[in-house]
Formats: C-alpha cells, structure tokens, sequence
C-alpha cells in the first residue's frame, strides 16, 4: 500500500484551527531547562520541550534523544509549564 504524503504551508492553516489546536495541546507542552549558577544568581538555560504523557498509566515526559542527551548528570533540572507562576525543579 502506497501512502500519499500532501504538504501544507502552515500560512495556509486557518488561525481558527491553529488557535483552537493550540488551546487544546498547551496544557501538556514542558519545556525543559537546566539551572545554572552564576556569581550572582541561577539562571536557566533551555535544554529542550516535551510531552507530558500517561502510557498505561505511566507518567513521563516524552522528548527528542538529543534532549536526553543534553540533560545534566548532576545539578537541577527546571520545567516550563504553561500558566505556571512557580519554579518546578528536580535534582538530578
């Protein structure tokens, strides 16, 4: 079975379907960032994004291997959630 593959511009999506996507998709985006500390402060520094996911009731974050491979062995690691006014963080 042959799949045909049609691109699309994303100028040529309708902003009412980009929004409405959007609104429903935002609520499990993270961006993932690695703390560091400077003289006078800590900074965040962005790793990458992923996924918040539930696999069979599993919870987890899924991203790209080149995120994986920029995490930190050591330190803390930071999230970005959307409309979050407070700072997550691990220490790894």
């Amino acid at each position: 079975m042959n799949a045909t593959v049609n691109e699309i511009k994303i100028t040529d999506i309708p902003s009412e379907f980009f929004e409405s996507t959007t609104k429903r998709i935002v609520d499990y985006l993270i961006g993932i960032v690695k703390t560091v500390e400077t003289k006078n402060k800590k900074d965040a520094v962005l790793i990458g994004s992923g996924t918040l996911v539930d696999i069979n009731g599993i919870l987890g974050i899924l991203t790209a291997q080149h995120v994986i491979d920029a995490l930190p062995s050591h330190g803390a690691l930071g999230f970005i959630l959307h409309q979050q006014l407070h700072r997550p963080e691990v220490d790894v």
